[in-house]
């Protein structure tokens, strides 16, 4: 087995759920999703912060899985060095922060869409094909419609909202 490879591919797990690509500190987890946070607190529409909310809840329960599956694997997920990632979500977290109140929700929903959209294609196209554990496998096959899930939901309700 490779350990340091399934360790790599485990803490990519926790950092797409969680949305940043360094953890805050290693003996406390990161927390999920800063910028769906952002949208509970500073959403204008009862839908935002109703999406923001099931961001955060479905991040933490991936993070929760993936710091489960490494504890049982017995490899300790390592923060990769900072990348294009980190820095492409950093400045969207500036974006979000300085953006307007009155132009919040869709800055929000447009970033949610394009982040879960290039999670997406890491996970399709160079993730899971990686991976010859059958058990973090199968958690990414898992949690890969999660995904979705929220690129769909922000893109729709920015139509929605958009009109």
């Amino acid at each position: 087995m490779r350990r340091p490879f399934i360790a790599v591919v485990v803490v990519l797990i926790v950092i797409l759920s969680v949305g940043i690509a360094r953890m805050r500190e290693k003996s406390a987890p990161s927390p999920a999703s800063p910028s769906a946070q952002s949208a509970v607190q500073r959403g204008q529409s009862k839908e935002v912060r109703d999406v923001g909310a099931m961001i955060v809840r479905d991040h933490r329960g991936m993070q929760q899985t993936g710091r489960d599956l490494a504890k049982k694997l017995g490899v300790t997920p390592t923060p990769p060095p900072e990348g294009p990632f980190s820095l492409k979500h950093k400045a969207a977290m500036k974006m979000l922060r300085e953006v307007k109140t009155a132009e919040f929700d869709q800055a929000f929903l447009k970033h949610e869409a394009s982040y879960h959209a290039e999670v997406i294609q890491l996970v399709s196209e160079t993730l899971l094909p990686a991976i010859v554990n059958a058990e973090l496998k199968a958690l990414v096959v898992k949690v890969s419609p999660v995904f979705e899930a929220h690129r769909a939901g922000a893109d729709a309700l920015s139509r929605r909202l958009g009109k």
